[in-house]
């Protein structure tokens, strides 16, 4: 660093503000220049100015520094290394993320269309098979089926097969029937 920028930058350790707007007219453009190699312009607007406001807020950080111009290069050049990797990191969860609600959503709503239509067509059924079908959906075994409506297991196990095939009829959605079966 020649002796002008060291006396610069030791007027910047000190906290002068005419050194500061010194320093800074004289590298924004080619800091800008550097950055803008790496990110879009705004982006490195962004990391040009924070270098400065951070060698402005925290000038003792770098006191020790002997050559002020050769920091600044290589704190821009880091800074947007660093923005690179973060937003690499971020856009990698954001796919991710975006995946898992894509996922998560349509199959939300092909649950609800699918319980919708499938309580549609039990609501069709004559009473009898009706309430079989719906206690066996609520988890009831047979034996807790038939004592509930009084009724025998044989009964209970006819009464679901042919709720079962008239289910069959009235649906046409192959998760439907998938779900059918495991009554």
């Amino acid at each position: 660093m020649n002796s002008d920028n060291g006396l610069l930058a030791k007027r910047i350790f000190q906290g002068d503000e005419e050194a500061f707007k010194i320093l800074y007219e004289e590298f924004f453009h080619a800091l800008l220049a550097i950055a803008c190699k790496y990110v879009e312009s705004e982006v490195a607007k962004d990391i040009v100015q924070d270098t400065f406001f951070k060698l402005w807020t925290t000038p003792h950080k770098f006191s020790a520094t002997t050559d002020l111009r050769f920091y600044l290069y290589r704190s821009v050049q880091n800074q947007c290394l660093n923005y690179i990797r973060n937003k690499k990191v971020e856009d990698r969860y954001r796919d991710r993320v975006e995946v898992v609600s894509e996922d998560f959503f349509y199959n939300t709503v092909l649950e609800e269309e699918i319980f919708i239509r499938l309580q549609q067509a039990i609501d069709e059924l004559p009473e009898k098979y009706r309430k079989v079908i719906n206690l066996s959906l609520e988890g009831l075994s047979d034996k807790e089926v038939a004592l509930r409506l009084g009724i025998s297991i044989d009964a209970v196990k006819q009464q679901k097969k042919r709720g079962k095939e008239q289910l069959k009829e009235k649906l046409n959605h192959p998760f439907l029937f998938l779900l059918i079966n495991f009554l």
